[in-house]
C-alpha cells in the first residue's frame, strides 16, 4: 500500500512539475482604437465657378480632394509649358545654382519668332547669334511664357518638335493623364487639350523638381536681349502663392495652375489648384479673382487632426489567470487630413508579454492614411505578473 501512495505521490509531483514546465498561454490582445473616414469639416462646399472647371488637392496627402463635377477635356493654353519644362529638366538636369548648358539661337529661331508675332502669340526677343543658359530659357518659357523658346526646346532636346510631342503624350500616359493629348509645346494649338485633374496631376509632378519651383516663384528674370521679363501670374507672392502657370486663348479661356503654401502642425504644405475656361473678360482677370475663393474652401478643409493623444489607452492584453495589461500611446500624433481620406490604425505588441515592463515600451500604433504612415510606441501601465505555481497546476 505504501509503494502505490508513493508511486501515486511521485506521479503528481511529476505531473505538476511537467505543468509547472509549460508556458503559460499568451494574453489576448485586443485594441481599443479603430479605424475612420474624414469627414468634410464644414458642409461640402458648393462649386463658386459658374464656367469652366476645377481641381483642387494637396500632393503628400492624398491627391486631389475637391473638384468640379464637369471635369472634360478643353484647350489648356500656356499650362502646356509645364509639361514642356519637365521633359526639358528630365532630358538636361539642373541643380540649384546651376545654369546648364548653352542654348545656340540662329536665323531660323529669328523666323519662328517674327511667325509667333505676327499670330499674336506670347513672344520672347531673341536674335541670331543670342545664347542663353538652360535656366534661362526655361525662365524665359516659364514666366512671360515665350511660345518661340518652347518651340526651341523642344528642338533642343529632341531634334524636332514632333518627336518631343511624341515624348509628351508617352509621359502623360504613363503617369495616367488620361484626358491629356498634346498637339504642340506652347498650347497655342486649340487641339492641346487637358481636364482639370489631369492638369493638376501635371502641376504636382511638375513642383517636385526644385529648379523649376525656384522659377515659377518669380516675378521677374533677366534674360538676354530681352532684358527683364514678368511673371503674368498677378497673384504671386499673395497669401502664400508661390507659383505655378498662367495660360490664356481665345479657345482655352482664362486658365491657371496654382501652388499655396501653408503650415499645418508645424510642417510646410504644399496646396496645389488648376482652374480652366474661364472666359468672362478678361478671362486672366477673373481666373484671379477666382482661385483665392477657391483656395480659402480648400484651406478651410485641409483638416489638422490628433488621433492619438499621450497616455490614451490604445489596447490591453488580458490574461487567462485575470491579469489584465493595459497599453498606453507614449506621444501624441497630431497630422494633417482631407475629407474622403481613410484612416487605419493597427496595434502590434513587438515584446514577449513575459517581458512586459510598467512604462517600458512594448510595442507599436501604426496610422496609415492613404499616402502616409506613422509610428507611435505603446507601453504597458503595469508588468506582468507570473500566475504562481497553483494557477499552473490546476490549468
Amino acid at each position: 500500500m505504501r509503494r502505490w501512495l508513493v508511486l501515486l505521490l511521485l506521479a503528481v509531483i511529476l505531473l505538476a512539475t511537467f505543468k509547472v514546465s509549460l508556458p503559460v498561454r499568451a494574453g489576448t490582445l485586443e485594441q481599443n482604437v479603430h479605424s475612420e473616414k474624414i469627414d468634410w469639416k464644414q458642409k461640402k462646399p458648393k462649386p463658386v465657378l459658374v464656367e469652366g472647371e476645377y481641381a483642387l488637392g494637396v500632393p503628400s496627402l492624398g491627391g486631389v480632394f475637391m473638384k468640379s463635377s464637369n471635369q472634360a477635356s478643353a484647350p489648356i493654353a500656356s499650362l502646356t509649358k509645364m509639361m514642356t519644362a519637365v521633359l526639358v529638366i528630365e532630358a538636361h538636369p539642373l541643380g540649384k545654382n546651376q545654369s546648364g548648358p548653352s542654348i545656340h539661337f540662329n536665323q531660323r529661331d529669328v523666323q519662328i519668332l517674327h511667325s509667333d508675332i505676327a499670330n499674336g502669340d506670347s513672344v520672347v526677343q531673341i536674335k541670331n547669334g543670342e545664347t542663353m543658359t538652360e535656366r534661362q530659357a526655361l525662365e524665359a518659357l516659364l514666366i512671360p511664357s515665350g511660345d518661340n523658346i518652347a518651340t526651341k526646346l523642344a528642338q533642343w532636346v529632341s531634334g524636332s518638335v514632333p518627336k518631343f510631342v511624341a515624348k509628351m503624350n508617352s509621359t502623360a500616359e504613363s503617369w495616367g493623364m488620361i484626358h491629356t493629348h498634346y498637339a504642340d509645346t506652347s498650347g497655342v494649338d486649340p487641339k492641346t487639350i487637358s481636364d482639370a485633374q489631369d492638369q493638376w496631376l501635371m502641376a504636382a509632378k511638375f513642383m517636385t523638381f526644385p529648379v523649376l519651383r525656384e522659377i515659377v516663384s518669380q516675378k521677374s528674370a533677366s534674360v538676354p536681349v530681352a532684358g527683364t521679363v514678368y511673371n503674368y501670374n498677378m497673384l504671386l507672392g499673395t497669401d502664400g502663392i508661390v507659383g505655378i502657370k498662367t495660360g490664356n486663348t481665345s479657345q482655352a479661356g482664362g486658365n491657371l495652375a496654382a501652388a499655396q503654401r501653408l503650415s499645418q502642425n508645424h510642417k510646410s504644405i504644399l496646396l496645389i489648384s488648376v482652374i480652366l475656361g474661364q472666359r468672362s473678360s478678361p478671362p486672366l482677370a477673373k481666373v484671379f479673382k477666382v482661385t483665392p475663393k477657391l483656395l480659402h474652401i480648400a484651406k478651410a478643409n485641409l483638416i489638422s487632426k490628433t488621433l492619438v493623444r499621450k497616455g490614451q489607452r490604445v489596447g490591453n492584453i488580458t490574461f487567462p489567470w485575470g491579469q489584465r495589461i493595459v497599453l498606453v500611446a507614449e506621444q501624441s500624433l497630431t497630422i494633417s487630413v482631407v475629407p474622403g481620406e481613410h484612416i487605419s490604425q493597427t496595434l502590434k505588441l513587438e515584446t514577449d508579454y513575459r517581458h512586459l515592463h510598467q512604462g517600458v515600451t512594448a510595442g507599436q500604433l501604426t496610422v496609415k492614411t492613404p499616402n502616409n504612415s506613422y509610428l507611435v510606441k505603446v507601453m504597458p501601465e503595469s508588468t506582468y505578473k507570473d500566475p504562481g505555481l497553483l494557477w499552473r497546476i490546476l490549468h
